[in-house]
């Protein structure tokens, strides 16, 4: 299973890691969102209106996508009715009126994952990009 948090610029600190059953591999993801769902200017705020989230009662900060077979879109919101001057109230909405595929949400998507047990370091100087079959014989 791939879960995958894309947290956009706001005023609150989010601390949120994604999960799968194993950690097996590590990474991290790079995503250009669609303009269908997110509009021209590409704004969280944009998304919000595309899944017609009530804006009035919640502000959008962060989706989580997860599944492989079943794809799951979730909104993650500070609930302003359940929030105080001390504390946000954060939940999140899973969004089930819709199957969903990548082409969906997403124009472009660059996932880069690494061994979970050995390396922690996700930022790797790429020395040398080349075909996999320059090395190896395979048409």
């Amino acid at each position: 299973m791939i879960i995958c948090y894309f947290v956009f610029i706001n005023n609150n600190k989010i601390n949120m890691k994604p999960e799968s059953s194993y950690d097996d591999l590590m990474g991290e993801i790079s995503v250009d969102i669609s303009f269908k769902v997110a509009g021209a200017n590409k704004s969280l705020k944009n998304v919000g209106k595309y899944f017609k989230l009530d804006e009035e009662r919640f502000k959008l900060i962060s989706i989580r996508v997860s599944g492989i077979k079943k794809f799951c879109v979730s909104l993650i919101c500070v609930d302003k009715t359940k929030s105080n001057l001390d504390k946000d109230y954060i939940v999140e909405l899973i969004y089930s009126k819709k199957e969903f595929v990548l082409e969906d949400l997403f124009e472009d998507i660059d996932i880069l994952l690494l061994d979970g047990t050995t390396h922690t370091n996700v930022h790797l100087k790429i020395n040398e990009e080349a075909q996999f079959s320059d090395f190896h014989g395979i048409d």
